[in-house]
C-alpha cells in the first residue's frame, strides 16, 4: 500500500486516462464525483455506469428496458444484462475494460509489474463474461513491447469485497506489529 505524505497515495482510481481514444464514446464527458473529468473511476465503477454511461448510451438503444427504470437502479442490473449478451449493457462493459487496458498501459510504463489484477464487482459474472472482460481489457491497451505484452492479467477473488479485503489485511497486519510491541 501507498500512503503518501497527505494520505491520498494509491488513489488509483482519480488518474486521467485518454478516455477520447476508446471507440463508440465520441462526445462523452466522464465527470466523477471528485470533480475531475476522465479519471478512471468516471469510468470503471458503479456510479460511473449511473451518472455518465447510461446517460450516454441509453438514447443510443430506444426502447431499451433499462430506460423504464430510474438510472440508479438501472445502473445495478447492467452486470447481469451484460453477462447475459445485451448488446447496450456489454458495451457499457467494453468502454469500461478499454479504459482499464489505457489505465494499465500507464501502470505498466510506470511500474514494470510482474501481474494485473482486476476486482470489483464487474467480475462477479460468469467465467465466460470474465474471459471476455479480460480479453476487452488486452484489447483496449495500446501496441506493447515485446517484454509487456506478456503480463498476465488476473482476477482478484471476492470480486466488489477485494478492497474491504485488503483494508482488513493491512489492519491485521498493523494489530499484529501492535501486539509484538
Amino acid at each position: 500500500m501507498v500512503k503518501g505524505k497527505n494520505g491520498f497515495g494509491g488513489e488509483l482510481g482519480h488518474v486521467l486516462i485518454p478516455y477520447q481514444s476508446i471507440a463508440g464514446t465520441s462526445g462523452i464527458q466522464p465527470l466523477c464525483n471528485c470533480g475531475r473529468t476522465g479519471d478512471l473511476e468516471s469510468l470503471c465503477s458503479l456510479t460511473a455506469i449511473e451518472k455518465n454511461l447510461l446517460p450516454y448510451f441509453l438514447p443510443r438503444y430506444p426502447g431499451h428496458e433499462l430506460a423504464k427504470q430510474n438510472l440508479h437502479q438501472a445502473a445495478k442490473l447492467v452486470r447481469g444484462l451484460a453477462d447475459k449478451g445485451d448488446a447496450l449493457c456489454k458495451q457499457i462493459f467494453r468502454v469500461q475494460a478499454h479504459a482499464l487496458g489505457l489505465f494499465f498501459d500507464e501502470m505498466v510504463n510506470t511500474f514494470d509489474p510482474d501481474a494485473l489484477i482486476v476486482g470489483g464487482g464487474a467480475l462477479e459474472a460468469s467465467e465466460e463474461f470474465q474471459r471476455w472482460f479480460l480479453g476487452e481489457i488486452r484489447t483496449g491497451m495500446p501496441t506493447q513491447r515485446e517484454e509487456q505484452a506478456g503480463i498476465p492479467i488476473h482476477v482478484m477473488p471476492n470480486g466488489d469485497t477485494a478492497g474491504a479485503r485488503g483494508a482488513a489485511i493491512e489492519a491485521l497486519q498493523l494489530a499484529r506489529l501492535g501486539a509484538r510491541k
